[in-house]
């Protein structure tokens, strides 16, 4: 808040306030501090209200959606492959993360950390999803970083809308949305949240002795040197060739 020019208040400073406002007669009030240097470099950003204090200077508030000259983020991913436009995509995604925290610079988003965990809440999870939408031009849903847990799941969310057919990629489907966002969780996650024994049930790798489809290795011996991305996919590969049943494919 205080990027915008809004203040914290001390225990003696909002006292004060609530005092002057117990002694005016005006029936809503909301005691706030304002830097107004801060507000006038930011009115772009801002509420009417907060303009209208700051004395109205600086541009005109943008509306929402509205990009500013140079190419757009659909147009720099022009031409690049499958490679290249997740790393631009994922860089776009952890600098705006890292501008909403408060970092110095994207390197403090890690790609496969969940952002409760980096610390976002409602209204910094609001201003980062405004902030993506007004980047990349979409219409991204309010609930965003609870859709899509991690800025990599982002990533191949915000992908799969802005470049769904540019070099040769067709458009992920459902269920590759949701195996991207299963192997993008970190796999003590998956532990803590009581789901390893019932993913690898599902894949038909949570019986003792268990053997991988492709390799004709012993599962059980070796399934804790395998990472999450690794576990996941044998999982799900595994599960589509049994069948939801649990009956053998040919």
């Amino acid at each position: 808040m205080s990027q915008v020019g809004i203040e914290g208040l001390t225990v003696e400073r909002g006292l004060e306030l609530f005092d002057t406002a117990l002694g005016l007669d005006e029936p809503a009030l909301v005691p706030i501090e304002l830097n107004l240097a801060t507000l006038r470099q930011n009115t772009d950003h801002l509420p009417e209200i907060f303009r209208t204090v700051s004395g109205g200077g600086g541009r005109p508030r943008r509306e929402s959606g509205t990009r500013t000259a140079g190419p757009t983020l659909a147009e720099r991913l022009t031409g690049l492959d499958d490679d290249a436009r997740s790393v631009a995509v994922l860089g776009v995604v952890r600098a705006e993360a890292a501008m909403v925290l408060g970092h110095s610079g994207p390197d403090a988003i890690e790609p496969d950390r969940a952002f409760q965990e980096l610390g976002f809440d409602s209204l910094t999870a609001v201003e980062f999803r405004n902030r993506l939408n007004e980047t990349t031009g979409l219409r991204l849903p309010p609930t965003l970083i609870f859709d899509y847990p991690n800025p990599d799941a982002v990533t191949a969310h915000v992908l799969s809308e802005l470049a769904p057919d540019q070099g040769g990629s067709e458009q992920l489907d459902e269920d590759e949305q949701v195996r991207r966002i299963l192997q993008s969780i970190p796999i003590h996650r998956l532990r803590d949240a009581g789901l390893m024994r019932s993913l690898l049930e599902l894949g038909g790798a949570g019986a003792q002795g268990s053997m991988d489809a492709d390799t004709g290795a012993e599962v059980g011996e070796s399934i804790d040197e395998l990472d999450a991305e690794s576990l996941i996919s044998m999982a799900l590969d595994e599960f589509e060739l049994d069948g939801p049943t649990g009956e053998a494919g040919n």
